[in-house]
């Protein structure tokens, strides 16, 4: 007779593990463990002092008339207007996110810019379900059943 008790995945256990990991509720709104977790998860590095040897650019520049716009580009030695340059700083979220994701050394001209927070927590949550679903299958593994 076999008196071994089915162990089941529950978010405690779940959340238990992730604490473990370095991903837990606790971590939530850790500005710079979100910022660190990004960055290295996808292998990018980002900085606001000048690197002329990024693999892509953000930054504010004036226009002659005194308007800001918004640069946004991986050949600083050759701007296309139509495609580089942004009149909305919010439009530069989506830059900053495939940047990231493609593992470039990026110049953001001011960290502290909303659309780099915004472009973070985005790609924070994708770190938080790869961390979730590795813990899930580490669990079966050991075998704990779904409760599904």
């Amino acid at each position: 007779m076999n008196n071994s008790k089915t162990k089941f995945i529950t978010d405690e256990i779940i959340e238990e593990r992730m604490v473990a990991k370095g991903f837990g509720c606790d971590k939530e709104g850790d500005e710079e463990h979100m910022f660190k977790s990004v960055l290295e998860g996808n292998s990018a590095k980002i900085t606001d002092e000048w690197w002329s040897s990024a693999d892509w650019y953000i930054y504010e520049e004036s226009t002659n008339d005194g308007y800001s716009v918004f640069v946004s580009t991986a050949d600083k030695d050759n701007i296309d207007i139509g495609s580089d340059v942004n009149y909305y700083d919010h439009e530069l979220r989506e830059d900053l996110i495939e940047a990231i994701s493609n593992s470039s050394n990026i110049f953001v001209w001011d960290l502290d810019q909303p659309f780099v927070e915004d472009a973070i927590m985005e790609l924070y949550g994708d770190v938080i379900e790869t961390q979730r679903v590795m813990v899930e299958d580490e669990l079966m593994d050991e075998g704990y059943e779904d409760l599904i």
